[in-house]
């Protein structure tokens, strides 16, 4: 890990700024029904703009954050917001729905760049006694981005059209990137020496296939059943084969013996769970509050808000709550996953 930065609240406030953009993404959801409209596309089709943009940034996350540890957390950062505005701008004024998900499909390889070492580059600045709270702060940060986005998707659409909710983050990204150079270049040591491309490449097989599965349950495709059986077998081999392949992989993505702990096993398949629903929600809602309901985007975007409000008060109750029960072993947890500091962070010098 680095030193302490000089003025190191100055640089999480850059690099907050910097992920705020992928948790703005909320204020897409909003803006679905009038893109629906603009392309003249359905409900079968309009949830691709979500899958194109979740399944290219979960898929990427652990490996970008890997890139990271070998060439510096700043670097992997700043490329991403590079990318992410680049897909900013393709969202925004695709002329044909199809380039409109390849525009997602790039934003999201943008997010994931960003995210993957957004924490350990805030962690970075700041003496080891002060990352816990560095991390409660970032935390708090994009909750409040999430509950933000569907209010300020629901403006923008009212005032300048669907096109909106990507145009308007391009400058936030500009921003953080031009302030970026502000942050200093992190010292690293027990870098990886490469990295597992044949791991990488199960790990986004293993994610696509997954994704793709849970999508195809709800296709128009005739042979639904084929096609959901194929993504669940191939789902499982990518999954056994990343499993046994990093077992034996000096550096490996991720350690396979994590999840040999229930505790980590099971907040994870709860994090997944608990996503799961939310996006479908997220999705399906802003249809019911704008085409039953006939409330306008701004109020719809309101409404839609109040999922996000809940989570940061929850988030909040329950780090209470945690502080008084269980709070050292949740924390021993938290600090070897991904959830908290991409791949190999917890190895070197952060809290727990």
């Amino acid at each position: 890990m680095g030193n302490p930065a000089k003025h190191p609240y100055l640089g999480l406030v850059v690099v907050c700024l910097g992920t705020s953009v992928a948790t703005l993404d909320s204020a897409v959801n909003i803006a679905l029904p009038s893109i629906t409209a603009a392309f003249g596309v359905g409900m079968q089709d309009v949830r691709w703009i979500v899958i194109c943009y979740v399944l290219t940034y979960s898929s990427l996350l652990l490996i970008f954050g890997k890139l990271g540890d070998l060439f510096g957390y700043r670097l992997v950062f700043r490329s991403g917001l590079i990318v992410a505005a680049v897909g900013f701008g393709a969202c925004a004024f695709a002329p044909t729905y199809p380039l409109l998900l390849a525009g997602r499909m790039l934003q999201g390889v943008g997010i994931a760049l960003t995210l993957s070492c957004a924490p350990a580059l805030a962690t970075t600045l700041f003496s080891e006694t002060e990352r816990t709270r560095v991390l409660g702060i970032y935390a708090a940060a994009m909750a409040a981005g999430t509950a933000l986005g569907p209010i300020a998707g629901g403006f923008m659409v009212a005032w300048f059209g669907w096109s909106a909710v990507f145009w308007t983050r391009a400058p936030i990204v500009v921003a953080a990137l031009l302030l970026s150079f502000g942050i200093p270049a992190e010292t690293r040591q027990n870098a990886p020496r490469a990295l597992d491309f044949t791991g990488a490449l199960l790990l986004v097989t293993w994610v696509a296939a997954l994704l793709l599965g849970f999508a195809s349950l709800t296709s128009a495709v005739n042979d639904t059943n084929t096609l959901t059986a194929g993504l669940a077998a191939l789902a499982a081999v990518a999954f056994v084969g990343f499993i046994l392949h990093e077992r034996r992989h000096p550096e490996p993505i991720i350690r396979p013996s994590l999840f040999s702990s229930v505790d980590f096993t099971a907040i994870n398949i709860i994090s997944i769970a608990i996503n799961y629903a939310a996006f479908a929600i997220l999705m399906l809602v802003p249809y019911y509050l704008t085409g039953v309901r006939g409330l306008e985007p701004a109020f719809g975007g309101l409404m839609l808000a109040l999922a996000a409000v809940g989570t940061v008060g929850g988030s909040w109750l329950a780090g209470r709550l945690a502080a008084h029960v269980v709070v050292g072993k949740l924390w021993s947890v938290l600090s070897q996953t991904s959830l908290v500091l991409p791949a190999s962070r917890s190895r070197r010098g952060c809290p727990g």
